[in-house]
């Protein structure tokens, strides 16, 4: 036990001191046993438990089970994180998460990086059979400049069953299932509402969409039609093609936050936040909801740093609508699903019985439907392939059509109290105990 401890150790110390060429800092000592123990229970590691949750599917389909990714948030928001970054060569950056006041200064700073196995090998002289992970963290948790160290953990969207459909204009079950769309709320009203959908990308056809912003890497195809199906939900055109949707002609905003996978880092989404805040505060007049259909069920209650940049949103007046997610466990234990200041959604069927595959408890804020949902699915030889698809993901964009029918009348409702105006108390049945039985419901 001895020899591997100091073999551990020895590395760590004499990086520190070669450190200390450049500049002061005092050499952590690694008095206990195992570093490993020192940096899980460091309070500067959040959500240490997820560090093996980070890593990606590639273009080439494969899991690096050693890549690490992390978000390490810096003490001063006006830092030199450039100059952090170059000193610690064993980090590659993927992104830097500012976030800007009105007045245009830095009111928050995180990098997002990759730790390089390689390079973590050759500065702290490790063995290829050692851990580089412990060494490399314990390092940069005794950085000052360091207030924080998160895993940035993966987050998935759930896959669509695929079934096509026919070509005229079909209305799904869903959509007048909640009261939808409301008679004489114009198009033209409701498209002075913006969505901001964070997901795959969406396709122009059938829905009104106003911008669209590639967080991620144009690679190929989309194995997931995800986002074209949510935004179909939400706010379909009233025409000859396609669906119909709750709130036809909201402006939709599409963030492609997510890979052709569907999946991404936290970071990327925090990213897509920021800049929907920064523009929130620039102009707090205009009704923004944001819809969330992804995540990844962490096991514990501990918020990650992509439910408190959601609650951050919640505060500055966006309405903040996600999917309760569905591995048919507490809703409590999912992120974002509960995060602080967001309207958390689960599923139920067409008879109005709880969906046995969502999450459930009470981080749940409503119900809404989920299964076989029929939206747009793809393009194909220039016509729209209809898709059915079941999921926590797809009772969202009921939820954020709802409410932009809401604000399209009472634009400056809070999100409780939009969530009061759209809800329908007792009417969901088979519900686990602890559960919300609301339902939407326009009248």
């Amino acid at each position: 036990g001895m020899n591997r401890i100091a073999s551990v150790c020895a590395p760590v110390a004499l990086l520190c001191l070669l450190a200390a060429c450049v500049e002061p800092i005092a050499a952590p000592e690694f008095v206990p046993a195992d570093i490993e123990e020192q940096v899980l229970a460091d309070p500067k590691l959040v959500n240490g438990h997820l560090l093996t949750e980070t890593a990606l599917t590639t273009t080439a389909g494969k899991d690096d089970p050693d890549e690490i990714r992390i978000i390490i948030r810096m003490l001063e928001p006006k830092g030199d994180a450039d100059g952090f970054l170059k000193r610690h060569g064993f980090l590659k950056r993927h992104g830097f998460l500012k976030r800007h006041s009105v007045s245009g200064e830095v009111t928050d700073l995180a990098a997002a990086v990759q730790l390089d196995k390689a390079e973590i090998q050759k500065t702290f002289g490790l063995q290829p059979d050692q851990d580089i992970i412990m060494p490399a963290l314990g390092h940069l948790l005794a950085q000052p400049e360091v207030f924080e160290i998160e895993p940035d953990l993966r987050v998935t969207a759930e896959a669509v069953s695929m079934s096509p459909a026919g070509g005229n204009q079909t209305v799904p079950w869903g959509v007048p299932h909640i009261g939808a769309p409301v008679p004489g709320l114009s198009e033209a009203k409701l498209s002075n509402v913006h969505l901001y959908v964070l997901d795959t990308r969406v396709n122009e056809d059938d829905v009104n969409l106003v911008e669209e912003i590639e967080l991620v890497k144009k690679t190929g195809q989309d194995e997931y039609t995800h986002g074209y199906h949510i935004a179909g939900t939400a706010g379909a055109l009233n025409n000859d093609t396609g669906v119909l949707g709750v709130a036809p002609g909201v402006s939709i905003h599409n963030m492609v936050v997510l890979n052709k996978f569907g999946m991404t880092s936290m970071s990327v989404v925090i990213d897509a936040i920021n800049r929907i805040i920064e523009r929130k505060e620039a102009d707090p007049n205009t009704p923004v909801i944001m819809s969330l259909s992804f995540g990844a069920y962490i096991g514990v209650p501990w918020k990650t740093a992509l439910d408190k940049a959601l609650t951050t949103a919640s505060e500055k007046g966006i309405i903040v609508i996600v999917s309760a997610g569905n591995d048919g466990r507490a809703a409590s234990k999912a992120t974002p699903a509960h995060a602080d200041g967001v309207i958390t959604v689960g599923s139920h069927g067409p008879s109005r019985d709880h969906s046995s595959f969502s999450n459930y408890g009470e981080g749940v804020d409503i119900l809404a439907p989920g299964e076989d949902i029929l939206s747009l699915g793809k393009i194909s030889k220039k016509k729209i392939v209809l898709l059915l698809g079941s999921g926590t993901s797809f009772a969202v964009p009921h939820v954020a059509g709802a409410v932009a029918t809401v604000l399209a009348e009472k634009p400056s409702l809070n999100h409780e109290q939009v969530l009061a105006e759209i809800s329908s108390p007792g009417c969901v049945t088979g519900v686990p105990a602890g559960t919300t039985t609301s339902c939407v419901l326009l009248d």
